[in-house]
């Protein structure tokens, strides 16, 4: 089991990476890119726990790369951020493999809790 937690944030707004980066690097292990592809080559260089993934992502969005995320990296937790609110769009992210949606703008506790449940299944 790795000491630390690694966590890949991945959204293509550069606030929001840069809040989230602040929020967690201080306990955990944060990468940071802005787009799909990033992710992508990120996940094949060293293993992640958790992605916080954005649902609207520029060539490749959050819902397509979600599946190739479980495919790929099984153990890896998912949690696609977003600030549509439609349960449509919500149920379509949890059957792709996501593992919690998080709602722009963030409360930060939602992003701790989301956080302390992936690291719950940390090794299973």
């Amino acid at each position: 089991m790795r000491e630390n937690f690694a966590i890949l944030i991945v959204d293509d707004e550069e606030s929001i990476r840069l809040l989230l980066q602040a929020f967690l690097s201080s306990k955990y292990d944060c990468t940071v890119v802005d787009s799909a592809e990033s992710a992508l080559s990120a996940l094949k260089s060293k293993p992640f726990d958790l992605v916080l993934l954005d649902m609207c992502l520029t060539s490749i969005s959050g819902l397509e790369l979600c599946p190739m995320i479980k495919e790929r990296w099984p153990r890896t937790v998912v949690a696609m951020m977003t600030g549509f609110r439609s349960s449509e769009a919500r149920e379509k992210a949890l059957r792709g493999g996501v593992s919690r949606v998080l709602y722009k703008p963030f409360d930060l506790s939602e992003v701790a809790a989301a956080v302390e449940s992936a690291s719950g299944h940390r090794g299973q």
